[in-house]
């Protein structure tokens, strides 16, 4: 599946790009271990997956306040822990066997 449908565009806007830009002097602000500490990408603070909404929606409506700036090796970090809580929520949690009396 692409990320962008026909004649529609996913991305944010450069008004707001460059805003966060200028907001975080183009410092990576996670600042993880192993951090390059030069933004190199822009990061949506709270994952577009947990809003419940489609990456269009969100990009349409998405302000510099939605945004960091992150360079690449932290975004990576990051992007891996949301997918790990992610899956961790769709997991079956376990139940006591009903027959069980222990």
């Amino acid at each position: 599946m692409s990320w962008v449908e026909r004649g529609v565009s996913n991305r944010i806007p450069v008004s707001v790009r460059r805003a966060v830009r200028e907001r975080d002097g183009n410092e990576c602000q996670l600042r993880y271990d192993g951090c390059t500490f030069v933004a190199e990408e822009i990061d949506h603070v709270v994952n577009v997956a947990s809003t419940g909404m489609g990456r269009q929606q969100v990009n349409r409506r998405v302000t510099a306040d939605d945004l960091q700036c992150v360079c690449r090796s932290c975004h990576r970090v990051k992007t891996a822990r949301e997918i790990s809580v992610g899956r961790n929520a769709y997991k079956r949690r376990s139940e006591r066997h009903p027959g069980l009396r222990w």
